[in-house]
């Protein structure tokens, strides 16, 4: 178990490195490959919270539920069944990404 440090750290460090870990968990090898050396990261940098589809996949769920699909319905011309759909598919499969996100966050965070 890694020793946690009382710092902060760096915001955009921290971005980078779960860009990294996202693109790397997404099979984009030559893109992880060009952003590890464009953002100068160490070739083992792993992130705080590491999750099998990554952090920001999980994190832009939750953002797609909050803010898209409470909307959807004035976004695709007053269709809610598919905002009702992807709600339903997300309850029956347990994949309610925001309640999955909160729970891997640590404590400490």
């Amino acid at each position: 178990q890694r020793a946690m440090s009382n710092e902060a750290p760096d915001p955009e460090n921290m971005l980078n490195v779960y860009i990294l870990d996202y693109l790397n968990k997404q099979g984009y090898n030559q893109s992880a490959d060009m952003f590890l050396k464009e953002a100068s990261l160490e070739n083992d940098t792993k992130p705080r919270i590491d999750i099998p589809d990554g952090f920001i996949f999980e994190w832009w769920y939750v953002f797609w539920d909050v803010f898209f699909v409470p909307n959807a319905s004035e976004t695709i011309g007053n269709n809610t069944q598919n905002t009702t759909s992807h709600n339903d598919n997300n309850q029956i499969n347990g994949n309610n990404a925001q309640s999955n996100c909160i729970k891997l966050l640590p404590t400490n965070f």
